[in-house]
């Protein structure tokens, strides 16, 4: 079979899978311990409800020890397992603050200094990060709260400002008008959610431009 090969060292007590991004080998040894995983009670049952006679005399007398056990799907299956370890893992990246790096190879020569520029565009393009950031920017890429978008440019609203000192997102919508006044080809630019101020890239220079005239004033 084309997906299987055979280790090149003799007596060898393992095998080769070629799978698509390249060959894996696997141990003989504990194989089948560490793939073992509990059938769960809906196959057991729907195997035992076969109207093949060979199928039910496998999955029947399986079923019953099963249903006298009371086993159901919560049972430490390799599965279950996972999931639980999978839950865990998000408590505990939710109690954190993750940052994903990307590394990128330089060159394929691994020498210092040298950087090959078309070998490190096609990492990228392969990596989806060029997709990521063109989606990026057609949405809003730039994502601030009212209280820190209201401290940088609240000086746009000069007096005006602290009628709006208990109402943040009031105060948000009246910055984003006073923009919308002066630079009305953003007017459609930024979006105002809940607890926060969507922008675009050109929206925020459009605001920091706002906020000079602003001040000078």
């Amino acid at each position: 079979m084309k997906s299987l090969k055979k280790p090149k060292a003799l007596g060898a007590r393992s095998f080769i899978v070629c799978h698509y991004a390249g060959e894996v080998v696997y141990e003989i040894e504990g194989f089948v311990e560490k793939n073992k995983d509990a059938v769960s009670n809906l196959i057991t049952e729907s195997m035992a409800n076969s109207k093949l006679s060979i199928i039910q005399s496998i999955y029947k007398p399986l079923h019953l020890e099963m249903a006298t056990k009371k086993s159901n799907l919560k049972g430490n299956s390799l599965s279950n397992q996972f999931r639980a370890q999978l839950s865990s893992l998000i408590v505990t990246l939710r109690k954190s603050s993750p940052r994903y790096i990307r590394c990128i190879k330089p060159n394929n020569k691994f020498t210092p200094h040298d950087f090959d520029s078309p070998d490190v565009l096609k990492q990228l393009r392969c990596a989806g990060m060029l997709e990521a950031i063109r989606i990026r920017k057609a949405g809003y890429s730039i994502r601030i709260m009212f209280k820190e978008f209201n401290r940088r440019y609240r000086a746009i609203l000069k007096k005006e400002a602290v009628k709006y000192d208990s109402r943040p997102r009031d105060a948000a919508i009246a910055i984003l008008d006073n923009l919308k006044k002066s630079l009305p080809k953003l007017a459609t630019k930024f979006q105002v959610g809940f607890t926060k101020v969507f922008l675009k890239e050109e929206t925020r220079s459009g605001l920091e431009q706002v906020l000079n005239v602003a001040c000078l004033d």
